[in-house]
């Protein structure tokens, strides 16, 4: 932003005359500040997030007046819309001004302009057979200079000219389509992509020689070209074999100070001299294509070079310059004008966008060295499939649907929603402030639990890491707090990721109830760990637990979960459903099942009021001798709530026993049948004691909003509350705050996981003035919502 004048950038600071803040100067300089500033991330920008200082030469020219992105519109529909010979660099190097600057103006356009099809057809005019003799890429020639004046071609501007076309198709298909029929741009551009790969293969084999013709430059913007399509290294090892040799060609030319020497010119500036590749401006474009997520072999080639790449970086520190005293500002010169190393807006621009690639780069290797080192899972199933199997888990016995909606609206769709606008951003916070980010689910064994999480990770994508008790303990238990810092280290260094603590009731226990100083310790310990990990906003993590009473209370509270949930063993519809299906296909007749779900809950809540103990089970005293006794009597229909989807088929057997011909399953049968299921011994009385107390542990942080998927069929306008993403309409809010969308006249009913229809039942109030419940987008800053 030093350099930032108006709507375009100076290329030096000093100058002369003064920029006026609507001029259009500088074309390739300006738009290779905007692309850098843009790769910025909110985070890490100036204070003045709109728009930083600018020099103090031009103070009153301030971009933050129409804001970053504001401004680079602007720059885009103005330099397209100037005459095409204005398209110059430095008066010189028109192809070079139309590539490099071509990409930046069809992203921030506001909307197509004929100009791009003109340029297009200007830079490739020397690719036609007829006038070019065979010219088979891209270089400084331009049909309007005699032959004799054009240079030859070369991967730097081939480049540019490559990423111009990819992103107008992008961007404006159709009109791409049309410049495709009038001049082959699909062969074209096959053409160029094989004049790169033969330029990579001839610059390998001379730099593999020690040749002193070698030229570095081209060899890297070859493979800056190579790489960009990901797709032709991944399954061909002679490709990656050439591509890995050819990396160590470009790295073994570095110097000891870090960069590399110039090479032959692009082509010469009447008023300054000989224009380079700029080495900051190379390694930027060809460690952007890294962070193309399917790009994982480029990124392993690279890994084995981070040592180069931070000599290059430790270059950068070295040769940055100080233009004032009062603030710490670093700005760079490419070192490329004779006499004179004045600091450049390009320059600077290029070395921080060389900074922000290899910090993406770096985190990205970090997370991958993170997953590697912990018990982590890719899900196996398709994300479809995955929210089948968690729809039907989180139907449980005592919340229905409530739990499914509860996990999709605060969860799964929430992600949906940012999916577009994660990047490849691994430092990036990919969970809004205002987002849920942790639970934990407790219940009796066998609930699906870790199931839950488990799809629950495979339907949004991410990484799933499932860590136990057993994990903390594996150097020893006087070694659990080194264990538990070196694995929360890793945990701290993954993005996109779900965390399952699953039973490590062990390592949050109730400090007032431990007794060996070591496991106090280790509690006090976890307390900043979890907050840590809440306050990153980059994983979603769960503990699972059996035992939620003895959890301490600093770890239940807000900022370090989010919501307290009980999870009882599945719906009394989907092991009735289970129970008929497998009697059915064994009987080879249609079997039903009469006892209501109210019945099995009546004796439950007998059981329970016969044995409740004066004092709660929670206060740690030990059960009455009643209590861990078997069920009994009409009781026994109690059973079927704490019975494990696996006890089915023995269920089933049990049942079928006693049924005979008949095809319904009554009150006596299903009760002698669960009488004679093996109980173990787990499953006494105090366990259905324990399974009626523990939903009294429930809670969440009703700051959190959810998210609700909008039927198709609904309408949304007038809709309060509505976001719009991914082409999907969501309602924000939890249900307690649809009373008003009845004041607007609309009713809604369930049609699925965390999905709602709307329906238009009356028309508005217009005597009632609609308060929105929360704001649609929320700053940084920005108060939350008390419940």
């Amino acid at each position: 932003m030093y350099f930032s004048a108006g709507l375009s950038f100076y290329l030096f600071t000093d100058e002369q005359p003064q920029i006026k803040a609507e001029a259009l100067r500088h074309i390739t300089s300006t738009a290779t500040a905007y692309c850098s500033l843009q790769s910025c991330p909110e985070d890490f920008r100036h204070p003045n997030a709109s728009g930083a200082r600018s020099h103090k030469a031009v103070s009153s020219l301030d971009i933050d007046v129409w804001g970053l992105d504001d401004q680079a519109h602007r720059f885009a529909d103005g330099i397209l819309g100037l005459k095409l010979d204005e398209w110059i660099s430095d008066d010189s190097a028109r192809v070079y001004c139309e590539c490099r600057a071509l990409p930046f103006a069809i992203d921030n356009a506001t909307a197509w302009h004929k100009a791009i099809d003109d340029h297009i057809r200007h830079a490739l005019a020397q690719l036609d057979p007829a006038t070019s003799d065979g010219r088979l890429a891209v270089g400084e020639a331009s049909p309007e200079r005699a032959r004799d004046e054009w240079y030859p071609p070369n991967a730097y501007h081939t480049f540019w000219a490559l990423r111009t076309l990819a992103c107008y198709r992008d961007r404006y298909r159709e009109h791409y389509n049309a410049l495709e029929g009038e001049l082959g741009l699909s062969a074209k551009i096959v053409t160029m992509r094989q004049w790169a790969r033969q330029v990579l293969a001839f610059q390998t084999s001379l730099h593999s020689a020690g040749s002193s013709t070698s030229d570095s430059d081209q060899l890297a913007w070859a493979l800056a070209i190579i790489c960009s399509d990901p797709s032709s290294d991944q399954s061909r090892l002679e490709e990656q074999d050439f591509i890995r040799q050819a990396f160590r060609s470009l790295f073994g030319t570095q110097t000891d100070v870090g960069t590399w020497r110039h090479y032959a010119p692009l082509f010469h500036y009447k008023k300054s001299g000989n224009a380079y590749c700029y080495v900051f401006e190379t390694f930027a474009a060809l460690l952007d294509c890294a962070l193309n997520p399917n790009a994982s072999f480029l990124r392993a080639v690279l890994a084995e070079h981070c040592s180069g790449l931070m000599k290059l970086w430790s270059y950068a520190i070295a040769t940055r310059q100080f233009p004032t005293t009062s603030e710490q500002i670093f700005i760079w010169s490419s070192g490329h004008r004779l006499n004179q190393h004045w600091a450049e807006s390009w320059a600077t621009a290029s070395v921080f966008e060389y900074a922000e690639v290899l910090r993406r780069l770096m985190g990205i290797w970090t997370r991958e060295a993170a997953i590697q080192e912990l018990p982590a899972f890719d899900g196996q199933k398709s994300k479809d499939s995955a929210r089948g199997v968690l729809e039907k888990r989180s139907a449980t016995w005592t919340s229905g649907n409530g739990l499914t909606d509860r996990l999709f609206t605060l969860f799964v769709y929430p992600r949906d929603r940012d999916l577009h606008s994660e990047g490849r951003d691994p430092d990036a916070q990919l969970i809004r402030d205002d987002s849920a980010r942790s639970a934990i689910l407790f219940g009796p064994a066998g609930a699906s639990k870790t199931t839950i999480i488990r799809s629950l990770a495979a339907s949004i994508g991410w990484h799933y890491v499932e860590l136990h008790s057993s994990h903390f303990v594996t150097e020893g238990l006087l070694n659990v707090q080194r264990t538990a810092d070196r694995i929360f280290q890793r945990l701290y260094e993954l993005d996109h990721a779900v965390i399952l603590f699953d039973e490590v009731d062990e390592l949050v226990r109730e400090r007032e109830l431990e007794d060996e100083s070591s496991g106090r310790f280790l509690t006090t310990s976890m307390l900043p760990k979890l907050a840590e990990l809440w306050s990153g906003r980059r994983v979603l993590y769960f503990v699972a637990t059996n035992h939620i009473e003895f959890f301490d209370k600093a770890i239940t509270r807000a900022q370090r979960f989010d919501a307290v949930w009980f999870v009882s063993p599945p719906s009394f519809e989907s092991k009735k459903a289970e129970l008929e299906r497998l009697l059915s296909r064994q009987l080879a007749r249609t079997i039903s099942i009469s006892v209501p779900k109210r019945e099995i809950d009546e004796s439950l809540q007998r059981l329970y009021q016969r044995l409740q103990p004066a004092s709660s089970l929670a206060s740690g005293t030990k059960p009455a001798k009643s209590r861990r006794s078997k069920l009994s009597g009409g009781e026994n229909l109690a059973k079927l709530i704490l019975l494990r989807w696996d006890e089915l088929p023995e269920l089933a057997l049990r049942i079928k026993c006693r049924i005979g011909s008949s095809s319904v399953v009554d009150h006596d049968s299903l009760a002698g049948a669960l009488s004679d299921v093996n109980d173990g011994r787990w499953r006494t009385v105090s366990e259905y004691i324990k399974f009626v107390e523990d939903q009294k542990f429930e809670r969440r942080d009703y700051g959190k909003f959810n998210l609700w998927l909008i039927g198709d069929n609904s309408p949304v306008a007038d809709v309060p509350n509505v976001a719009n993403a991914n082409t999907l309409h969501y309602l924000e809010g939890a249900a307690e705050d649809w009373s008003e969308l009845a004041v607007a006249g609309f009713g809604i009913t369930r049609i699925g996981p965390g999905t709602i229809e709307l329906s238009r039942t009356t028309e508005p109030n217009p005597g009632r003035k609609h308060i929105p419940t929360r704001r649609k987008e929320r700053g940084r800053n920005a108060s939350r919502r008390q419940p």
